[in-house]
């Protein structure tokens, strides 16, 4: 029986799909498909590979006899622009993007050649060989050039090397104080209820355009929904919006959702992307992170209070150093200041002083993009290419944050492998986390007792055999392979319930050795030059840099970050919140506000909602607020001809753009609209069973199929995303992530068709709506309030009864089953009698026989699925 029911559902599914294609499309979202000859395009993790992983290596190995301003250019191949490598020297391009064995760089690079290698004096260690190939797997990402060139354009775009000066940035729009400007006149003031209409109507105008009508109702609660909540009204909501006439009810709505908690969920995921938060270190161990989910929370409970966006930048870099009033807010902000600890780490790298550096670098590098919009750590190998940054303000900063101890845990065994962790008070309010499967538990447990009789048996064979023991070296594997195990042995008793050394949180603190940092030559290590004093580099609105003479000064650089007078702060935040409302930021480049970034569409809308930003006390939810109520909020995505002729993009905004909706949030609506949504939060993460390999692959995905919990909660492992986000642009972890990628490619409807938790989602709705007390007509109207947030159209509904009617469940009869469908065309023909008969028969020898309501649930199930992978679903209008 099961297996032609799963026969009759995929039919169900295909026909669904098939008869509700042309209905549906109608409401689609047009996706935006790129042109096979266009210049392609690189997300803002590609880009930012490149800067961090590439750029360096080919200055330091690559730029002295291939860069464009050297009086020989050996091979006739440049290296310092994008170009250069496009056209090649004397043997053809250097690069074939996506294939790094065809790329004659890369075969040079490895030595397989002896007649072509390069570096000719010494081969570049297997490490950088491996940045260099998934460079040019990832496409060769590479900003430098915009475009193609030809061999008479190289030398006129070419980018020599050298910084750029402090004056280049003296007259940069981001640079200057924020200012609120005037507000513009404009001729339909009465279209206007904010000022930032006035902005964009001015804009508008400006290009002889108007804004087309407002969007309905049902489609501005939907869309209200998603952007505060992360997932679509109930369908008791809509009807209470709905018949709410009164001039304040969509206020009403708005503040209603702000004070969910679902608001710091949804956009504490937003944060998390810039955050690049991550449960383990990423890189070539993975070494997962137990604790690391106390910032996670801390996050969403700090939006949630709508903490002041100033006082929740200096927790996050320096709540180590801040004054408190309780032990619990103690706490808090030790645990704020997991930012710092979270980002990707080589806990393969042997020397501790490298170790110590490259993290300064990955905290450096998140904190000036995620913060200030500012690519800081491009200039730790030379000076910055495009920004007014020297290496010797990158080092004043990088002593900030070599002098600051970061405390990410770990076991004992390789010293770069573990570090301190901060042990957190005995407070009751203090989760100790999720209790461990006893099974894993019980595995973990057996796999130590055998570990420790193996060590045993080696420590004796050492013992006897003396220095000279071939068996030291398994003995100092196997001791250093067990200490994870240990750990977790520790963390949980064994019934499986968390002990007191899970009352612990990443984090940061001065480093009892204050040191300030050397100006590394071409960031090498062994190339030490002047020191540096550690402090603010005089970047932006300094003139002089702002030195520390106690502690590390990561609280005078986190309240540098967070004045009133830094230009970038409240902007770039500013800009993200529009970008999460809009669907793209006022500024495009949302992690560039330098010198090559984007310049501003509205720069006076920016500075006017910068000002207000600052004014209100740093308030996110004031601010929020403050958008979606304004007039242009409510406009519908409808297309206007004329508009698209001159603003095709949208960069007026003369309609909502449509937004795809983010992995998380299709998860959640599916989890939503099937009744399984879990509001309650998990208190901790199942990443802490992984130490040790004790919890198998399998066993996170047995718990990932059967957790219905909200999707910011889902464990975050650097190497193994989970399935849905991945195929639905999940932000890259190891970076910062303003503006995610955004795709509409036909895997993602694939998987949406034949996933099976997608599937047993489905199910699970159908079930639902077949138990309640309605007529089917209802549950037809149910299904697309749920799913689409509006009731069916007349066309719609006619499909429906036709998909049903074709595979014999007849709404207005109840339900009648199609035999025929079931056995076959030989017994439809038989009488009723008989067809009585065969089926008693059947039932007598035990064999199954499928039931009305079986038939009856796979339809309604494959109606679910089938509104779940359309469009309309995926987006928000």
């Amino acid at each position: 029986m099961v297996s032609m029911l799963e026969t009759i559902r995929s039919t169900l599914v295909c026909c669904c799909f098939g008869l509700l294609f042309l209905v549906l499309s109608s409401t689609n979202v047009r996706a935006q498909m790129m042109d096979s000859e266009a210049e392609p395009t690189f997300s803002s993790a590609d880009i930012q590979f490149f800067e961090s992983k590439v750029r360096p290596l080919l200055i330091t190995h690559c730029q002295s006899c291939h860069a464009s301003d050297s009086e020989r250019i050996r091979g006739g191949l440049v290296l310092d622009t994008r170009a250069g490598w496009q056209v090649g020297g004397i043997s053809g391009p250097a690069i074939i993007p996506g294939d790094p064995d065809a790329s004659p760089f890369i075969q040079a690079i490895r030595w397989d050649d002896e007649d072509f290698q390069m570096p000719p004096k010494r081969r570049l260690s297997d490490r950088d060989i491996a940045i260099f190939e998934e460079w040019v797997r990832r496409g060769a990402p590479d900003p430098r050039v915009t475009r193609t060139l030809g061999p008479d354009e190289v030398s006129i775009h070419a980018v020599p090397g050298g910084g750029v000066p402090k004056s280049a940035g003296d007259d940069h729009w981001a640079f200057q104080p924020v200012n609120d400007p005037m507000i513009p006149e404009v001729d339909m003031p009465e279209w206007c209820e904010d000022d930032i209409d006035a902005f964009i109507l001015s804009r508008l105008e400006s290009a002889d355009l108007k804004p087309v009508r407002d969007a309905d109702r049902a489609t501005l609660f939907r869309r209200l929904s998603f952007d505060l909540r992360g997932h679509q009204p109930t369908v008791e909501e809509q009807e209470e919006f709905l018949a709410d006439r009164s001039p304040l009810a969509f206020e009403t709505a708005v503040d209603r959702f702000l004070d969910s908690p679902a608001f710091g969920e949804r956009w504490g995921r937003h944060w998390l992307d810039v955050a690049r938060f991550a449960e383990s270190s990423g890189k070539e161990n993975d070494v997962p992170y137990p604790q690391a989910w106390r910032y996670r929370d801390w996050v969403i409970d700090a939006l949630n209070e709508d903490m002041a966006y100033d006082d929740f930048i200096v927790a996050q870099l320096a709540g180590d150093l801040l004054s408190v009033r309780t032990v619990e807010d103690a706490a808090a902000n030790l645990v704020a200041t997991g930012y710092l600890a979270i980002g990707s780490k080589s806990h393969n790298e042997r020397n501790r002083r490298q170790f110590v550096l490259d993290v300064a670098d990955e905290q450096i590098d998140a904190v000036t993009q995620g913060m200030l919009g500012l690519t800081v750590a491009c200039a730790r190998c030379h000076d910055h290419k495009y920004d007014p940054i020297s290496q010797k303000d990158y080092y004043r900063l990088a002593g900030v944050f070599t002098s600051t101890e970061t405390l990410f845990g770990g076991t004992q065994g390789v010293r770069s492998l573990n570090s301190d962790i901060y042990t957190l008070p005995r407070e009751r309010s203090i989760s100790l986390g999720l209790p461990i499967p006893v099974q894993i538990r019980e595995r973990s447990a057996a796999f130590h007792q055998r570990g420790l009789e193996e060590i045993e048996r080696l420590r004796v064979q050492v013992e006897r055999e003396g220095r000279d023991s071939e068996a030291r070296a398994r003995l100092r594997q196997r001791t250093n392979a067990l200490a994870p195990v240990t750990d977790l042995l520790e963390r949980y008793d064994e019934n499986g319930m968390p002990t007191e050394k899970m009352r612990t949180a990443m984090g940061a603190r001065d480093s009892e050795l204050v040191v300030d940092a050397p100006l590394l030559v071409r960031g090498e290590l062994d190339k030490p030059s002047d020191v540096m004093p550690r402090g603010v580099p005089a970047i932006v609105d300094l003139k002089n840099p702002l030195e520390v003479e106690r502690g590390s000064g990561r609280y005078e650089f986190a309240s540098w970050i967070a004045s009133e007078s830094n230009p970038l702060t409240a902007r770039v935040m500013v800009n993200r919140i529009w970008l999460h409302l809009f669907g793209k930021g006022i500024v495009a480049s949302t992690e560039n506000f330098g010198l090559e970034g984007v310049p501003p569409t509205h720069p006076d809308l920016l500075d006017h909602l910068s000002a207000r930003f600052i004014e209100s006390g740093w308030s996110v939810k004031t601010l929020i607020r403050e958008i979606v109520t304004s007039h242009a909020y409510r406009l519908s995505s409808q297309e206007s001809t004329r508009a698209l002729k001159i603003d095709p993009e949208n960069h007026l905004i003369w309609r909502m753009s449509p937004k795809r909706l983010e992995g998380e949030a299709i998860r959640d609506a599916i989890l939503h609209a099937s009744g399984n949504f879990e509001y309650s939060p998990p208190s901790g993460s199942p990443v802490g069973w992984l130490a040790g390999r004790a919890a198998r692959p399998e066993d996170i995905q047995a718990y990932l199929n059967a957790s219905n919990i909200r999707s910011v909660y889902l464990p975050q492992v650097r190497s193994v995303m989970p399935e849905f986000l991945q195929t639905f642009d999940g932000a890259e972890s190891s970076f910062v992530t303003g503006d995610r990628s955004e795709t509409n490619v036909p895997s993602q409807a694939l998987f949406l068709m034949n996933n099976e938790w997608v599937i047993a989602q489905s199910d699970a709705m159908a079930n639902e709506l077949l138990d309640l007390r309605m007529t089917d007509e209802v549950r037809i109207t149910t299904v697309f309030q749920r799913t689409l947030g509006r009731r069916p159209t007349s066309s719609e509904r006619s499909a429906v009864r036709a998909f049903f009617r074709d595979f014999g469940v007849m709404l207005e009869e109840g339900v009648a089953l199609n035999e025929e469908a079931l056995y076959g065309e030989r017994f439809a023909r038989l009488s009723p009698q008989r067809r009585a008969a065969f089926i008693r028969r059947r039932e007598a020898r035990g064999e199954d026989v499928p039931s009305m309501m079986d038939a009856r649930q796979a339809a309604l199930s494959a109606l679910c699925q089938s509104l779940f992978a359309s469009a309309e679903f995926r987006y928000v209008r």
